[in-house]
């Protein structure tokens, strides 16, 4: 655990990541101190963006790398089907570090499963497209989980259910295909308008 108290974030300047001890000037700024000689004079100090500070929890996974507050781990928890993926968060919850699991709302204190089962994959700054989904936002109907936009759809297809445009965006092939034809905004303007959706805190899974 001796590297509990170690911190990492981006340079300002490079935005490269650098780790070591976190101190603040008296204005507020963040810089990470990453080598001082032995009377504590700063060899190497950089200021960091405060957005991507992030904590080492003093624990490894499953292949002995450090794990940090913000990493996204992946396991491969189903023999039987090896090419699904679990992912989780670490995020700071209440007064300890814990995992998020992917699509779900629970959240617990990081354990021994997680070390010796998950491996870090990424973070959620260089890895967007790791993210959990329960921090995306859908673009049909704007909804906070996976499951709540499953269940929208599924209300949908029973409401349009002979509609053909419904069936063309419903369509995960072609629901590509229009969304990446028209931007983020545009998209979800013509299908909100279009279609009549459940509003997020309407729907229960």
């Amino acid at each position: 655990m001796k590297n509990r108290h170690l911190f990492k974030a981006k340079r300002l300047d490079n935005e490269e990541w650098v780790r070591g001890n976190l101190i603040y000037t008296f204005t507020g700024t963040p810089y990470i101190v990453a080598e001082y000689d032995h009377i504590l004079n700063f060899i190497n100090i950089n200021e960091v963006d405060p957005t991507t500070i992030c904590q080492c929890t003093g624990l490894k996974d499953k292949n002995g790398k450090l794990i940090w507050e913000n990493d996204i781990m992946v396991a491969h928890l189903d023999d039987e089907y090896p090419e699904d993926e679990t992912y989780i968060r670490i995020l700071w919850h209440g007064s300890g570090f814990c995992s998020k699991e992917n699509g779900s709302e629970d959240i617990a204190p990081i354990d021994k499963f997680n070390r010796e089962h998950f491996e870090v994959c990424g973070n959620i700054f260089d890895n967007k497209d790791l993210l959990e989904v329960g921090d995306k936002r859908y673009v049909m109907g704007s909804y906070s989980t996976e499951k709540k936009a499953i269940k929208a759809m599924e209300i949908l297809r029973k409401v349009y259910e002979n509609n053909v445009f419904y069936h063309c965006t419903a369509n995960s092939k072609r629901f590509e295909e229009v969304q990446s034809i028209l931007s983020e905004e545009q998209f979800q303007k013509a299908t909100t308008e279009y279609f009549q959706f459940p509003q997020d805190n309407e729907i229960e899974v």
